[in-house]
């Protein structure tokens, strides 16, 4: 079983290609599947994190990338989480995330959907 939630992530340029990176951890998703560095639990803060519901505005703060790579935006968009699955007040922690579909608002993005659909196996709608 699986549970659908929303989260955000920065598009960064990777290898020559846009990545999704995550918005404050410093992780590359290199296709539709990541899975945590850790179980995640009550008492650490590991697993992939998603709101409960869509939100308009990312409301984390950016984290530092440690590669040399340039950011394009950020855009959004709906993950299915699975395996254990920590829920908390805003939304989730889960040991894995599967791409279920991405949102693009920012027009400097249209170029990449065709990449973004290839890459993450996802349907890719523009708002």
């Amino acid at each position: 079983m699986s549970i659908r939630a929303w989260r955000f992530w920065r598009v960064v340029e990777y290898e020559g290609e846009p990545w999704l990176w995550s918005v404050y951890m410093d992780v590359g998703w290199p296709g539709p599947v990541l899975h945590a560095d850790e179980r995640p639990t009550w008492d650490s803060p590991h697993g992939i994190y998603a709101y409960l519901t869509p939100r308009s505005e990312c409301e984390v703060a950016r984290g530092n990338i440690s590669l040399a790579v340039h950011e394009l935006g950020m855009l959004a968009g709906w993950v299915d989480l699975y395996g254990h699955v920590v829920e908390h007040a805003d939304g989730y922690r889960a040991e894995s995330a599967l791409v279920a579909g991405l949102v693009v608002s920012d027009r400097a993005l249209f170029p990449f959907l065709p990449a973004f659909e290839r890459r993450y196996e996802a349907d890719v709608d523009t708002a």
